[in-house]
């Protein structure tokens, strides 16, 4: 048994995880090592191909002065979340995650090889047809990957196995967002963009094989069906989130939080190349201020948390996260502001998606943990589609060193600084309600 806190501020005791069936091992453990692994080097190849694609999108925009091209590619990689992720997370449940993420990791070899023979051709469209596939393929891989942790790992050392896996996560995220701005400069000249599907595709076969060292994990609902279900059991699921009030308002927050991510990725952009001019790689760099705070916020928050459900953490997050957008608006006067301003950002979304992750893994017993991961997957990429009209929306009316002062608008709005009713008394565990889902 282990303690935890509900949203409310309430500890609590639940089992662990040896009560899904196993004991579970720690974070040092070969199958958990080799989970933070994979998905750090397929949060690397997917985001520094998302990235070359997005940085030609604002070239295309600045040539053209149009700017919806770089919406239209991030909404691009969100829309196959939207469609495809009740289906993925019920797969997740009807087979072994374990078997799931090593199909996505073959996935990706492919992709990346079609990636490849774009960038040579030159073909816009069918680079923006591989982002779909892009965004496919991690659609799918979402509820293998998170559903797994619970799995692997006692609920005792949940909360730190997250702030791994979300520090190496955005840390992979920011530093592939970075690597794509190097090598847009150093090899676009001579029309060479492809060669960096070589080391993409090399980084994914190596991906496969470190899925090869996660543990096989049982199937969690050897009985679920499939047939006709085009949207897996996402309708019923979202049913049963929505008529939980502390439930739906954790999966609401979090899915908002990535959609915010996805404008905050476009307003770095233009931040760097239209606003301060900083060209390619001085826009990467700022990509990486962010990675270290990411890396901070989320293992940071994976120790104050002790083991615990701790949204003490997620609220400090909140404030950093809006004083830090609301910052940007002056700083670009100045290098070193940007900086400070840029790390501070990364550490509040490190420490305010940890204890939202890790309840969505919690709470659901363990035969529907992928479908409620898919679940949420899915109505992050709503979040994450709309914020590509919204940014577009922003673009379009705002000048770019105001619209990080309406992004922390717009957080300050769509969260609060606790994601339930503070005199709520709740429970995180739901069990009961999840037995009859």
């Amino acid at each position: 048994m282990s303690e935890r806190k509900d949203l409310t501020g309430k500890t609590e005791t639940v089992p662990a995880a040896a009560g899904d069936g196993h004991a579970g091992e720690e974070v040092a453990g070969q199958s958990f090592f080799s989970l933070v692994a994979t998905q750090f080097l397929g949060a690397f190849n997917d985001n520094v191909f998302r990235q070359l694609i997005l940085l030609v999108a604002v070239d295309l925009s600045i040539e053209a002065d149009e700017k919806f091209y770089q919406p239209l590619a991030g909404a691009l990689f969100a829309l196959p979340f939207v469609l495809l992720s009740g289906f993925a997370g019920s797969l997740a449940d009807r087979f072994s995650k374990t078997s799931i993420i090593r199909f996505c990791k073959a996935w990706e070899i492919l992709v990346m090889l079609l990636g490849g023979a774009a960038f040579y051709i030159g073909d816009i469209p069918l680079l923006f047809c591989c982002l779909f596939l892009m965004g496919a393929q991690s659609a799918f891989f979402g509820p293998g990957k998170y559903g797994i942790i619970p799995e692997l790992i006692p609920s005792r050392s949940l909360s730190k196995a997250n702030g791994i896996i979300l520090m190496t996560t955005y840390l992979a995220i920011i530093l592939g967002i970075a690597s794509a701005g190097l090598l847009k400069d150093g090899l676009e000249d001579d029309g060479g963009l492809y060669k960096s599907q070589g080391v993409l595709v090399l980084l994914a076969i190596l991906g496969t094989l470190t899925a090869f060292g996660i543990r096989r994990m049982p199937v969690a609902d050897p009985d679920l069906a499939l047939r006709g279900k085009i949207f897996g059991d996402l309708w019923p699921i979202l049913g049963n989130i929505f008529r939980d009030r502390s439930f739906r308002s954790v999966v609401l927050t979090y899915s908002y939080f990535w959609g915010l991510g996805n404008a905050l990725v476009m307003m770095c952009n233009d931040y760097g190349k239209r606003l301060m001019e900083l060209g390619d790689t001085g826009t990467s760099l700022l990509f990486t201020i962010v990675a270290m705070g990411i890396a901070t916020g989320a293992i940071g928050g994976g120790y104050l948390s002790r083991g615990r459900v701790d949204f003490g953490v997620y609220r400090l997050g909140f404030c950093l996260l809006v004083a830090s957008l609301v910052a940007l608006t002056w700083t670009h006067q100045s290098l070193i502001a940007t900086y400070v301003a840029m790390g501070f950002l990364g550490l509040a979304g490190g420490m305010f998606a940890l204890p939202l992750q890790t309840s969505v893994q919690l709470w659901p017993e363990r035969n529907l943990r992928g479908r409620v991961v898919g679940t949420t997957n899915f109505l992050s990429f709503v979040f994450m589609f709309i914020s590509s009209g919204v940014y577009f929306g922003l673009s379009s009316l705002l000048p770019t060193e105001w619209i990080p002062l309406s992004l922390g608008g717009l957080a300050s709005r769509g969260t609060s600084s606790e994601p339930v009713g503070r005199h709520q008394n709740i429970q995180l565990n739901s069990r009961t309600f999840w037995k009859a889902a």
